[in-house]
């Protein structure tokens, strides 16, 4: 599990879920931290929600329209897709799991 942060932390605009890293999904090695740049595309961890970078220096999301997941490549749809189903397969972390962990 990754425990370095690249980005500040900053509640999400879909559940409150304070995230303080990122990942590149078409490289998901997780020794590397990748930047996000305005447009980049999140999942958040705790609910699923597909979300967009609009500021990333200051890790500021919103929701994806849904135009902007349609034009996403095939094989990224999926991955997104097959994220959202493991997360939503493993429920919404408990606020006071994140409490305890520093979210």
């Amino acid at each position: 599990m990754k425990t370095e942060h690249n980005l500040p932390p900053h509640a999400n605009p879909c559940c409150g879920h304070v995230t303080d890293a990122s990942s590149d999904i078409e490289d998901l090695d997780l020794d590397k931290m990748a930047m996000p740049d305005v447009g980049d595309i999140a999942v958040c961890l705790n609910c699923g929600a597909i979300l967009v970078y609009i500021d990333p220096e200051r890790n500021v999301t919103r929701y994806a329209h849904r135009i902007e997941i349609e034009t996403l490549p095939r094989a990224t749809r999926h991955k997104l897709s097959v994220m959202q189903k493991f997360i939503h397969k493993r429920g919404w972390i408990p606020r006071e799991a994140r409490k305890r962990d520093g979210n």
